[in-house]
C-alpha cells in the first residue's frame, strides 16, 4: 500500500465537514479510535461525538471505526456510540483497508481515513493501494 499521505489536517475531528468529504466523491469513512475520536483512556465516547457522527450519516456517508486496538476496548467503545467498527485493522497494511472497503461495499477510492499520527494532528487522507 502507498503511504496515507493527508490531504487535509485538521485541529480537531470536529472540523470535518460532510461537505468536504462529498466534494471529493467520499462515501464512506474510516475514523480511528485512539487519539482521534477520543482519548487513549476514555473507555466511552465524549458526548459531543455521537451528534458528529450522526451528522455523517444523515449526509449519506457509512461511518466505520477502524482501530488496531483489541476487541474488549474497541467493542465498548462503539457499542456505547452506536458505531459499527473493525478492530485489529492491521493499519497501515494494505489488508485491512481492503477488508474495511469490501465491509462498507465501496471501492476505496470513495473512502476517506481519519487519524491522529502525523504531528498528532487531525487529519483525512484518502485510501490508496497498490
Amino acid at each position: 500500500m502507498s503511504k496515507l499521505i493527508p490531504d487535509y489536517v485538521f485541529d480537531s475531528i470536529y472540523d470535518i465537514t460532510p461537505e468536504l468529504l462529498g466534494r471529493h466523491g467520499i462515501r464512506g469513512v474510516l475514523i480511528d479510535l485512539d487519539g482521534t475520536m477520543a482519548s487513549h483512556k476514555a473507555t466511552l465516547p465524549p458526548d459531543t461525538l455521537a451528534p458528529f457522527v450522526r451528522t455523517l450519516h444523515e449526509a449519506g456517508l457509512q461511518v466505520l471505526v477502524f482501530s488496531n486496538n483489541r476487541e474488549t476496548r474497541v467493542g465498548k467503545f462503539c457499542h456505547a456510540l452506536g458505531a459499527e467498527y473493525i478492530c485489529r485493522a492491521g493499519k497501515p497494511l494494505a489488508g485491512g483497508f481492503r477488508r474495511a472497503a469490501k465491509r462498507l461495499g465501496l471501492p476505496l477510492e470513495q473512502i476517506a481515513v481519519v487519524g491522529d499520527q502525523i504531528s498528532r494532528m487531525c487529519w483525512v487522507a484518502t485510501v490508496s493501494v497498490r
